[in-house]
């Protein structure tokens, strides 16, 4: 059996750019408390099998834009570039209403 776990980014943490470690610390807020918190780093998700992104929201439309549309990103979740893997995006209308429809037309398997 495959194990599966969740990971969150702070859209602002660039402790994930460091593509040699492991795990890292990062912090941020959450529910306007800060939080510190860990993090897997690039290292280890794109050596991953499969990874899945789950957007849902009108308040992710607008980063789901900025990874598919702007090559110059410096969103965390756009620095994920698996070796062999799938990279899976899962997104609710709201969260893809800002794509073009060229993306949402397309087969149900797309990705940056």
């Amino acid at each position: 059996m495959e194990r599966m776990g969740t990971l969150g980014f702070f859209p602002v943490s660039k402790e994930i750019s460091d593509a040699r470690s492991l795990v890292l610390p990062t912090e941020g807020t959450y529910d306007e408390r800060p939080s510190k918190r860990i993090t897997l780093g690039l290292r280890v998700l794109n050596q991953s099998r499969n990874v899945i992104v789950l957007g849902t929201g009108v308040s992710k439309a607008d980063i789901v834009k900025k990874v598919f549309l702007d090559e110059d990103s410096e969103l965390p979740v756009s620095k994920i570039s698996l070796e062999k893997g799938r990279l899976v995006w899962l997104l609710d209308k709201d969260a893809a209403r800002c794509l073009p429809y060229k993306f949402l037309s397309q087969s149900s398997y797309w990705s940056p």
